[in-house]
């Protein structure tokens, strides 16, 4: 396992987290899959984050505390064609009851996540992710367009948004992969794609996948992290 020359030297002794920061085509690799010799994953062994560059995960330790975000806001835009969707946002509305908003078909249109989601602590959207490799500021989340916007959420748009959102699940399609200007596997820290972009705009983690995945199979994927750690608990009588 990649990890095992650290742990050989003593560096992670007592240490519970791990920051990766993976340099081009390290970008593709699944760290939380890797197994050591006792069969254990990686993710099973540390608490695991990944940051685009050093220099964003030193821009987001200085950036300044900025108004909490209040309850989920979920998105669903292709019911019909993804009913996996539909399945992960009924599964947060159960879960988080009046805490969530949950917009699906054409009522979760572009329009509605800028004018909403700038205010939410969880932004969950599922639906379809397109990269473009040749010009990652055009790689986009498919939403529900309507007469002021495409339904293209693309990632030049993204940093322009201005949230509060402490989670960003990102349920489609490739949405952790990016690229840099003109290249594949770019040479230098200008790796660029939606979990930048969102993380630019103020989310403090983001959930994004590395390859085209199955629509039903994400819908217990991308609800455990959010209802252990991130979904408000309805309250009991």
């Amino acid at each position: 396992m990649r990890i095992a020359p650290v742990e050989a030297t003593g560096l992670l002794a007592g240490k519970s987290e791990l920051v990766l920061v993976p340099h081009a085509e390290l970008q593709y690799l699944p760290f939380a899959a890797l197994m050591d010799t006792t069969g254990r994953f990686l993710v099973q062994r540390y608490e695991l984050a990944l940051t685009p560059s050093a220099s964003v995960w030193i821009a987001l330790g200085d950036r300044p505390a900025g108004p909490a975000g209040a309850g989920v806001l979920a998105f669903a835009p292709r019911p019909a064609t993804l009913p996996g969707a539909s399945q992960e946002v009924a599964t947060i509305q159960r879960l988080a009851g009046a805490d969530a908003q949950v917009l699906s078909g054409s009522n979760a249109t572009e329009s509605a996540f800028r004018r909403l989601a700038p205010s939410r602590r969880v932004l969950h959207l599922a639906t379809y992710g397109v990269l473009n490799k040749q010009n990652p500021l055009f790689s986009f989340v498919k939403l529900a367009p309507d007469g002021a916007e495409d339904g293209r959420l693309e990632v030049h748009e993204v940093f322009g948004l201005h949230l509060a959102a402490d989670l960003v699940v990102l349920s489609a399609c490739q949405t952790g992969l990016g690229s840099g200007a003109l290249a594949d596997v770019p040479a230098g820290d200008d790796w660029v794609g939606l979990t930048r972009a969102f993380l630019h705009a103020g989310a403090r983690h983001v959930v994004a996948t590395l390859w085209p995945v199955d629509d039903c199979s994400t819908v217990p994927a991308t609800s455990r992290p959010s209802r252990r750690t991130h979904w408000p608990r309805r309250s009991g009588r």
